[in-house]
This record gives structure tokens, sequence and C-alpha cells, in this order.
């Protein structure tokens, strides 16, 4: 819906146990549907790969700091 050709645009899945979805989506410009739709997706798949990219990132700064964290903490002598 955020696509400025778009009017409207919805989904319904007819039953949860089967594998279907309909889709019913209006353009206002000479595009048709389906390339909004298209363009959409290709979109949608944008997002996801950074997403996934930035999920990574954040994983592996994590991970360095935690491991980090863990070296700092075996080389101090603990004091009872």
């Amino acid at each position: 819906m955020g696509r400025k050709e778009t009017t409207f645009c919805g989904y319904s899945v007819p039953h949860p146990s089967e594998p279907k979805m309909n889709v019913r989506l209006q353009t206002s410009t000479s595009k048709t549907a389906v390339e909004v739709l298209k363009d959409g997706l290709h979109e949608l798949v944008e997002i996801c790969d950074l997403f996934d990219f930035t999920l990574d990132s954040a994983i592996a700064g994590y991970e360095a700091r935690e491991k980090d964290a863990g070296a700092e903490g075996k080389g101090q002598s603990k004091s009872v």
C-alpha cells in the first residue's frame, strides 16, 4: 500500500490448513497489478536481505564482545 500506484491491496487465506492465499491489488497508473506486485516483491527481497545482513552483523558484534569479556575475566585473579 505504500506505493503511489497502489489504490488497494489486500489478501485473505481461505483456510489455515491449505497453502493458498488470495491477493487483491488495484492500481491507479498504467502499470498492471502484476507489475506492481513484482516490484513490491523485489523491494521486499531487498528489505529482507538488509535485515539479514544487519542481524548477522549484530550477532557477530555481540559474540565478539562476549569473547572479549570472557578473555578479560580469565586473566584476572579472584580474591577470597
